[in-house]
């Protein structure tokens, strides 16, 4: 389904879905992914290749959702003081995908780094350890695992949508 990926005060699009093997990717050549102006030019070359969804009536009258990413610069760029929990989780899963679907390098692995994941994961879906809410408290390892890894992040993302955000669609 077309996704809006917002970075650098751009928005872009791009198609997602499961491989063949059930992993979440943006649809790509080589190293670079399909990247559209609008949701109605991705929703056309996803009719066009038959891309997994491309006939979901459901998906298609829900609209494009549009992941935020500009937060977590801000934070980066010291901006913020807090890290926005929603924007953080959505842009690690967001360049955990783009670096499958790139072959770019994406390592989130480590304690520090599992921990990290698993408060932003609990600050956005804390009914899943039987909470109300949860609102994370960061030690000053784990912001500096953040910063690393949000900043790996952003590049992975950078990079994949075409650095600047050349847009280009796929080859008719």
């Amino acid at each position: 389904m077309p996704t809006g990926l917002r970075i650098d005060a751009r928005t872009v699009y791009v198609w997602w879905g499961p491989d063949e093997s059930g992993n979440d990717v943006v649809a790509a050549l080589g190293n670079v992914d399909f990247v559209f102006k609008s949701s109605d030019a991705c929703w056309a070359v996803a009719r066009k290749h038959q891309w997994p969804g491309y006939d979901d009536v459901e998906i298609a009258n829900a609209g494009a959702p549009i992941l935020d990413f500009d937060p977590v610069l801000d934070w980066l760029r010291g901006r913020r003081c807090a890290l926005d929990p929603v924007a953080a989780l959505n842009l690690w899963n967001t360049a955990a995908d783009l670096a499958l679907s790139t072959k770019q390098p994406w390592d989130a692995s480590g304690a520090s780094r599992t921990d990290c994941y698993d408060k932003l994961f609990f600050a956005n879906v804390p009914w899943a350890a039987d909470l109300d809410t949860y609102r994370p408290q960061w030690s000053k390892r784990e912001i500096n695992t953040l910063r690393a890894t949000m900043g790996n992040a952003v590049r992975v993302v950078r990079s994949a949508l075409g650095g600047e955000h050349s847009t280009q669609s796929a080859p008719m």
